[in-house]
């Protein structure tokens, strides 16, 4: 599902796949500063790496004697985030461990992203809590795809 949120300066869309930001448009010419996709090169816009950034040594790691398998950048850019809030300048999306993640990732979590409109500046924090007994390994982070074409005045902040 595709969410928008927006202010007086700026328009902002979020997929609930990977609750990645597809698009984040000024509103007073219209520009876009996210990368569309063109198949050709690449078709993400902004994936979201969790719980590792990177890639795996053929894709497999051991945790407590097993072997688990985990491709590059990890689950969430390919998992449904569920809307936890939402207004109209700001949306949470929160994926929660689950059969599917405990399959690769066999630790509990709760992972949040909450992506917040501030006059031309788009915050966007990620929140982490461990839900588990076991201490929670992991790395997180975006890999956001900007088309800038100066001067423009916007700002991206991300919050770790």
């Amino acid at each position: 599902m595709k969410y928008s949120i927006e202010n007086e300066f700026l328009r902002a869309e979020i997929s609930s796949l990977g609750a990645e930001l597809t698009s984040l448009v000024l509103k007073e010419d219209g520009c876009e500063y996210i990368w569309q996709g063109d198949e050709k090169y690449w078709t993400g816009h902004a994936p979201v790496m969790f719980p590792i950034c990177g890639r795996l040594s053929q894709a497999k790691y051991t945790y407590r004697g097993k072997q688990y398998e985990l491709g590059g950048h990890g689950f969430a850019r390919h998992s449904e985030f569920e809307l936890s809030a939402c207004s109209s300048d700001k949306i949470t999306l929160t994926l929660k461990s689950n059969e599917s993640t405990r399959a690769v990732f066999p630790l509990e979590f709760i992972f949040s992203i909450t992506f917040s409109l501030k006059g031309k500046a788009l915050d966007i924090s990620h929140r982490v809590i461990n839900t588990g007994d076991d201490e929670l390994i992991f790395s997180v982070g975006g890999h956001p795809a900007l088309m800038f074409l100066f001067p423009r005045a916007i700002a991206l902040r991300i919050i770790m």
